[in-house]
């Protein structure tokens, strides 16, 4: 029996101590159904929001609509702009969300801001947004100034989320500690198990 504990405490000693689950979603846009342009960036109906961010763990069940998420990081573009946790001003960035019975993301106001400095307003936001079914602004870039070019959809887009579990890796040294004293147990126990068989003279 105690040899049984003893290799189990081994296997114990060398396997990962922790595993963590990132959770990336998703979103997938659909196309501007109109575009409002100026001379320095155009938006064509071709172009449409995209973008994903990370958590450390799934969303919950059940959130109510407009709860405030934190991301480690994210990454959205509209086409010609990309703005990601490098490049935000982060400031003014909200992610707020809810979810179904199965954390499956059902309303969402995601907005995030850069700064420009080709016009005399130097921020401006893309925002996706479904608060619900009679309120649908989604895919909309926003100018913080209304001469400048925007693209915009109320359909709203889809998402998809992915759960990663990863762990420690056991080293090689723990491997072949592991090798070794199993090997050593193996002896011990075919000793013991030599003494204790009956004896023929």
């Amino acid at each position: 029996m105690r040899i049984r504990l003893l290799c189990l405490f081994c296997l114990l000693l060398v396997l990962p101590k922790f595993a963590s689950a990132d959770t990336i979603y998703t979103y997938t846009g659909n196309h501007f159904t109109g575009v409002s342009n100026n001379s320095t960036v155009t938006y064509t109906t071709s172009d449409s929001i995209t973008g994903s961010f990370d958590l450390s763990s799934p969303l919950l069940a059940n959130l109510a609509a407009g709860t405030d998420i934190s991301p480690t990081s994210f990454s959205f573009s509209d086409g010609i702009n990309t703005i990601n946790t490098y490049n935000s001003s982060h400031t003014s960035d909200f992610f707020q969300v809810g979810t179904d019975a199965t954390g499956k993301i059902t309303s969402w106001d995601i907005a995030l801001y850069f700064y420009r400095t080709i016009y005399s307003f130097p921020e401006d936001r893309i925002q996706t947004e479904r608060t619900g079914t009679g309120s649908i602004d989604d895919g909309l870039v926003v100018p913080s100034s209304v001469s400048d070019s925007q693209g915009y959809n109320y359909t709203p887009g889809t998402w998809t989320s992915q759960t990663l579990t990863t762990g420690a890796t056991p080293e090689p040294s723990g491997l072949v500690l592991l090798g070794t004293g199993m090997v050593g147990l193996w002896g011990v126990a075919r000793r013991r198990f030599r003494r204790q068989e009956p004896q023929w003279d």
